[in-house]
């Protein structure tokens, strides 16, 4: 739950002993492998940092729901693929493993002519990872079909040829390939067509290729800037919404209002803002009313604003930065996002609102302050 994982550290400990006991390894998890807080094993290593173990090939990881799926290279040559959505992009993954060479591929579903045909090698230039083999010079190209008919595929682009039927694998595949000879290292593109296949591939034949920096998908400097603006927000709104003048402010609210033309209080007005908003709306409304406003401001901090539909037969519910789950509370970027939403689009404008009237005793100005700020949502 959560969009990014509190990790518990003894789950950590526990995957950093399994991947210890194997050469190599895979890992599948819904949660890429930067969206995870800065929990640590006892050997010291957050999960992204386990997973930049050496032992660690290959990564498949979600959550995220881009539009085409992803890959990460990490700094010690391993390998990520973050999924698409299968709902939003009528697609799903498929990994081949062709002596030991992997390949992920995006399969498109929910039209007439689904994908069949899979070359396992070579490797695409930009799944080329440490693990990989992609220094032959005298292999061939291979395709694997799920068509249930024997089909002639032509091979066109850098290298030119017709695919031989080999044999149908265990698992009912066809396998198709043809001779690849390279006399010099270098990127090479191929275009694989026949009926019902269509496959273009770039691929690199060397000893060496540079990747590039690893790219991060989640950056928790932007989660520790919205923590604190909520704070900065929160403690705004709570001076501007407190039932108590904390200073008196009449000679700017003059300036404000065009009473006062002898000074230009233009700093003050910045700098003092909630301050003289605090000021307005405790000289020019009731108690009740004031009363009632701050009552909305304090209930999200400790009363549910957002209620989740059931899972699983439980009921949960977001308040202040947290979700109230199964008699757990979790801490969660959403109820954030939901108590900022509810500040700047509830308790700001009602605030903002109330303090530009001057309504002691005149019900009018109260019906005229609902008007508006329906209004104001309606925009």
């Amino acid at each position: 739950m959560g969009f990014i994982l509190e990790q518990l550290k003894h789950c950590l400990i526990l995957l950093e002993k399994e991947i210890n006991k194997f050469d190599s390894c895979y890992i599948l998890t819904h949660f890429p492998s930067d969206f995870f807080w800065w929990e640590k094993s006892s050997q010291g290593h957050t999960f992204g940092k386990i997973m930049k173990n050496r032992k660690v090939h290959y990564i498949f990881s979600g959550h995220t729901h881009p539009k085409k799926y992803q890959i990460i290279h990490h700094e010690n040559g391993g390998l990520e693929f973050i999924g698409t959505s299968t709902k939003t992009s009528n697609s799903f993954g498929i990994v081949t493993i062709d002596n030991g060479r992997l390949v992920y591929n995006k399969v498109k579903y929910g039209n007439e002519n689904p994908t069949k045909y899979f070359i396992t090698h070579s490797i695409p230039v930009k799944q080329i990872a440490s693990a990989q083999i992609f220094n032959e010079k005298n292999t061939e190209i291979r395709i694997i079909s799920y068509d249930e008919n024997i089909n002639k595929l032509i091979v066109s682009g850098d290298f030119e040829g017709t695919m031989e039927y080999k044999r149908t694998l265990k698992n009912g595949a066809k396998l198709y390939s043809m001779p690849l000879n390279v006399t010099k290292d270098g990127e090479y593109k191929i275009n694989v067509n026949g009926q019902n296949c269509n496959i273009k591939r770039q691929f690199y034949i060397g000893d060496k290729y540079k990747t590039g920096k690893e790219r991060k998908i989640m950056s928790k400097a932007f989660f520790r800037l919205l923590y604190i603006s909520a704070i900065l927000i929160s403690l705004f709104l709570l001076i501007i919404v407190l039932p108590i003048k904390f200073v008196n402010l009449e000679f700017i609210d003059d300036w404000i209002y065009g009473l006062n033309k002898e000074k230009s209080y233009w700093i003050q007005a910045i700098c003092l803002s909630p301050l003289i908003l605090n000021y307005r709306i405790n000289i020019n409304t009731p108690l009740y009313f004031r009363i009632i406003l701050f009552f909305f401001f304090v209930y999200s901090l400790i009363l549910p604003i957002h209620f989740f539909e059931p899972i699983e037969g439980y009921v949960g519910y977001s308040f202040l930065c947290y979700i109230y789950i199964k008699g757990k509370f979790i801490l969660e970027q959403w109820s954030v996002y939901f108590n900022i939403f509810y500040y700047w689009g509830v308790i700001s404008p009602c605030a903002i609102v109330v303090s530009s009237f001057r309504f002691k005793n005149s019900w009018v100005y109260i019906f005229n302050f609902i008007f508006l700020y329906f209004a104001f949502l309606c925009i």
